[in-house]
C-alpha cells in the first residue's frame, strides 16, 4: 500500500522499527517489516541529503558535516540574522509529504504474538495491518 508520510514520521517509524529488532515476529510479520523498512530507508537518504546541504548552508559545520558548537554549546549559524530561514527551512523539511510503499499483513498474523502491547498492536494497525475491504 502507497502511504503518505512526513519525513518526521519517517524518521519515527524507522526509530520504532529499529527498537523493535530484537523481537523475533512471525514470517508475515518480519517481511512486511523488512519490506517497509527498506522503502522508508531509501525516502530517509533523500532526506538525509537535503537536510545534511541546509546545515551546512546555514551552520558552520566540521568536515563530516557535524554542526559546530560554541562555549556554551550552542550551534554556530553562519549569519546569526538567518536563524528564523534556517528553523523554517528545517521545519519544511521535516513536514515535507512523501509516499512510501508499506507491505501490509493480515491482522490474523498478530494472534501468534503472546505479548503484544496496546501500543504495539497501535503501531502495527496504523502502518501494517491490511484494511478490510
Amino acid at each position: 500500500m502507497i502511504r503518505e508520510m512526513t519525513n518526521y514520521e519517517i524518521i519515527q517509524v524507522i526509530n520504532k522499527l529499529d527498537s523493535m529488532g530484537a523481537i523475533s515476529y512471525p514470517f508475515q510479520i518480519s517481511r512486511a517489516i523488512i519490506k517497509s523498512l527498506k522503502a522508508l530507508r531509501e525516502e530517509y537518504g533523500i532526506y538525509e541529503k537535503t537536510y545534511k546541504e541546509l546545515l551546512a548552508k546555514y551552520y558552520e559545520v566540521d568536515d563530516e558535516g557535524t554542526v559546530m558548537k560554541d562555549e556554551n554549546g550552542a550551534d554556530i549559524l553562519k549569519d546569526p540574522d538567518k536563524l528564523a530561514e534556517a528553523t523554517d527551512a528545517i521545519t519544511t523539511l521535516l513536514n515535507e509529504k512523501v509516499e512510501v510503499e508499506m507491505t501490509q499483513f493480515d491482522e490474523s498474523a498478530l494472534e501468534a504474538l503472546e505479548n503484544l502491547t496496546p501500543v504495539d498492536y497501535g503501531f502495527f494497525d496504523n502502518y501494517f495491518i491490511k484494511e478490510e475491504a
